[in-house]
């Protein structure tokens, strides 16, 4: 017999940016691990890095609506980091490190009025689409990692 795929649906919007098509999404909880064909736990502890290119015009903008977006992003309960990163050689390339005491902790902080408001504005300053990878802490160990 054939194997079940499992169905995954995704809300969002398609986006040009300088005329490529980018998909922009508040809520894609893709934690698919094929090969066991399961969804990360929601008490596992949860590292998302999310790569940015910005327009050069709108660097100083992004840098100032992320760099608020990490201050009020750790004052909430359950995140444990929130790192905003500015590639040495090339000024509009930014990394965004979150980690989360849970799957559930972050899926809150996709709630909160802060990121809402980064969420809406941000887009508009992109050269080109946005990557976010999903992963889980190895060292130091999730009980280890202090705020």
């Amino acid at each position: 017999m054939g194997r079940s795929i499992p169905s995954i649906s995704v809300t969002g919007v398609f986006i040009f940016i300088r005329g490529k098509l980018s998909f922009y999404s508040d809520s894609i909880y893709l934690f698919f691990l094929a090969e066991e064909n399961r969804i990360l736990k929601l008490g596992t502890m949860i590292v998302t890095v999310s790569s940015y290119k910005i327009l050069p015009e709108r660097i100083q903008e992004f840098q100032e609506i992320s760099s608020e977006l990490s201050k009020e992003s750790l004052k909430e309960n359950g995140v444990l980091r929130f790192d905003l990163l500015q590639n040495d050689g090339d000024e509009g390339r930014f990394l965004i490190i979150e980690a989360y005491e849970s799957e559930s902790k972050r899926k809150s902080h996709l709630e909160t009025p802060h990121f809402v408001n980064w969420r809406r504005t941000v887009p508009e300053m992109f050269s080109q689409g946005t990557t976010t990878v999903y992963y889980k802490p190895v060292s130091p160990k999730p009980e280890d990692w202090k705020k």
